[in-house]
Protein backbone atom coordinates (compact mmCIF):
# COMPACT_ATOMS: atom_id res chain seq x y z
CA UNK A 1 0.00 0.00 0.00
CA UNK A 2 2.46 2.17 0.72
CA UNK A 3 4.51 2.22 -2.65
CA UNK A 4 0.95 3.05 -3.99
CA UNK A 5 1.28 6.17 -2.56
CA UNK A 6 4.45 7.25 -2.20
CA UNK A 7 5.83 5.88 -5.67
CA UNK A 8 3.28 5.07 -8.25
CA UNK A 9 0.94 8.15 -7.92
CA UNK A 10 3.40 10.63 -8.43
CA UNK A 11 5.04 8.60 -11.24
CA UNK A 12 1.67 8.40 -12.28
CA UNK A 13 1.06 11.96 -12.24
CA UNK A 14 4.84 12.77 -13.47
CA UNK A 15 4.38 10.55 -16.98
CA UNK A 16 0.97 10.79 -18.11
CA UNK A 17 0.41 14.31 -19.41
CA UNK A 18 -3.44 14.33 -18.90
CA UNK A 19 -3.60 14.73 -14.86
CA UNK A 20 -7.41 13.80 -14.87
CA UNK A 21 -6.46 10.34 -16.20
CA UNK A 22 -3.63 10.44 -13.90
CA UNK A 23 -6.24 10.89 -11.48
CA UNK A 24 -8.51 8.27 -12.75
CA UNK A 25 -5.96 5.41 -12.50
CA UNK A 26 -4.78 6.82 -9.14
CA UNK A 27 -8.40 6.41 -7.74
CA UNK A 28 -8.57 2.97 -9.26
CA UNK A 29 -5.50 1.80 -7.65
CA UNK A 30 -6.73 3.64 -3.96
CA UNK A 31 -9.66 1.60 -4.45
CA UNK A 32 -8.03 -1.45 -5.50
CA UNK A 33 -5.57 -0.84 -2.12
CA UNK A 34 -8.27 -0.22 0.18
CA UNK A 35 -10.33 -3.39 -0.68
CA UNK A 36 -7.08 -5.66 -0.75
CA UNK A 37 -6.77 -3.99 2.82
CA UNK A 38 -10.01 -5.25 3.92
CA UNK A 39 -9.73 -8.37 2.70
CA UNK A 40 -6.55 -8.75 4.42
CA UNK A 41 -8.00 -7.17 7.97
CA UNK A 42 -10.99 -10.04 7.60
CA UNK A 43 -8.30 -12.76 7.17
CA UNK A 44 -6.16 -11.54 10.41
CA UNK A 45 -9.49 -11.16 12.63
CA UNK A 46 -11.13 -14.66 11.00
CA UNK A 47 -6.91 -16.12 12.01
CA UNK A 48 -7.65 -14.35 15.37
CA UNK A 49 -10.69 -16.20 16.28
CA UNK A 50 -9.57 -19.40 15.08
CA UNK A 51 -6.69 -19.15 17.35
CA UNK A 52 -8.71 -18.35 19.89
CA UNK A 53 -10.64 -21.83 19.66
CA UNK A 54 -7.60 -23.46 19.44
CA UNK A 55 -6.63 -25.82 22.13
CA UNK A 56 -3.46 -24.61 23.50
CA UNK A 57 -2.28 -28.13 24.49
CA UNK A 58 0.54 -28.56 26.24
CA UNK A 59 1.72 -24.89 26.34
CA UNK A 60 2.88 -23.93 29.78
CA UNK A 61 0.68 -21.62 32.06
CA UNK A 62 2.97 -18.56 31.16
CA UNK A 63 3.10 -18.94 27.59
CA UNK A 64 -0.56 -19.36 27.72
CA UNK A 65 -0.24 -16.27 29.66
CA UNK A 66 1.22 -14.45 26.77
CA UNK A 67 -0.48 -15.63 24.03
CA UNK A 68 -3.75 -13.18 24.45
CA UNK A 69 -1.75 -10.19 24.83
CA UNK A 70 -0.80 -10.94 21.15
CA UNK A 71 -4.06 -12.02 20.27
CA UNK A 72 -5.52 -8.84 21.50
CA UNK A 73 -2.92 -6.49 19.30
CA UNK A 74 -3.78 -8.67 16.17
CA UNK A 75 -7.67 -7.95 17.28
CA UNK A 76 -6.95 -4.54 17.80
CA UNK A 77 -4.52 -3.76 14.37
CA UNK A 78 -6.83 -5.78 12.13
CA UNK A 79 -9.97 -3.51 13.27
CA UNK A 80 -8.23 -0.67 13.15
CA UNK A 81 -7.11 -1.34 9.75
CA UNK A 82 -10.26 -2.89 8.48
CA UNK A 83 -11.75 0.85 10.16
CA UNK A 84 -9.55 2.69 7.86
CA UNK A 85 -9.61 1.05 4.84
CA UNK A 86 -13.67 1.32 5.16
CA UNK A 87 -13.34 4.56 5.81
CA UNK A 88 -11.19 5.22 2.37
CA UNK A 89 -14.12 2.76 0.37
CA UNK A 90 -17.04 4.04 1.86
CA UNK A 91 -16.61 7.43 2.21
CA UNK A 92 -13.23 9.36 1.25
CA UNK A 93 -13.10 8.01 -2.11
CA UNK A 94 -16.59 8.32 -3.19
CA UNK A 95 -16.24 12.16 -1.96
CA UNK A 96 -13.03 12.76 -4.16
CA UNK A 97 -14.94 11.38 -7.01
CA UNK A 98 -17.78 13.70 -6.64
CA UNK A 99 -15.85 16.69 -6.45
CA UNK A 100 -17.38 18.38 -3.88
CA UNK A 101 -14.73 19.98 -1.95
CA UNK A 102 -12.03 17.66 -3.43
CA UNK A 103 -9.03 19.72 -1.84
CA UNK A 104 -10.72 18.50 1.96
CA UNK A 105 -11.12 15.01 0.81
CA UNK A 106 -7.72 14.39 -0.79
CA UNK A 107 -5.73 15.76 2.53
CA UNK A 108 -8.21 13.71 4.74
CA UNK A 109 -7.76 10.30 2.51
CA UNK A 110 -4.20 11.14 2.24
CA UNK A 111 -4.09 10.97 6.42
CA UNK A 112 -6.36 8.13 6.50
CA UNK A 113 -4.09 6.36 3.70
CA UNK A 114 -1.05 6.67 5.83
CA UNK A 115 -2.68 6.14 9.19
CA UNK A 116 -3.77 2.65 7.10
CA UNK A 117 0.38 2.14 5.94
CA UNK A 118 1.20 2.80 9.62
CA UNK A 119 -1.70 0.22 11.49
CA UNK A 120 -0.78 -2.19 8.60
CA UNK A 121 2.91 -1.66 9.30
CA UNK A 122 3.54 -1.86 13.13
CA UNK A 123 0.66 -5.02 13.00
CA UNK A 124 3.43 -6.84 11.18
CA UNK A 125 6.09 -5.72 12.90
CA UNK A 126 4.70 -7.21 16.03
CA UNK A 127 4.10 -10.28 14.63
CA UNK A 128 7.38 -10.04 12.90
CA UNK A 129 8.49 -9.71 16.63
CA UNK A 130 5.63 -12.76 17.71
CA UNK A 131 7.57 -15.26 15.37
CA UNK A 132 11.19 -14.40 15.34
CA UNK A 133 11.38 -13.39 18.79
CA UNK A 134 13.70 -10.08 19.97
CA UNK A 135 16.87 -10.22 19.78
CA UNK A 136 18.77 -11.49 22.70
CA UNK A 137 21.63 -9.71 24.49
CA UNK A 138 23.65 -12.49 26.33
Amino acid sequence: MGAIGAVVVPLLFSALESKPLAGGIAGKLFIWTSQLSVFCSLLGLAAYFWRRRKPMGDVSLDAQRQIPKAWELDFYGNCLVLLASLGMLLVVIPSIQTGAQRAFWHALGSAVFGLQWVFSALLLFKEAQRCFGSPRVD
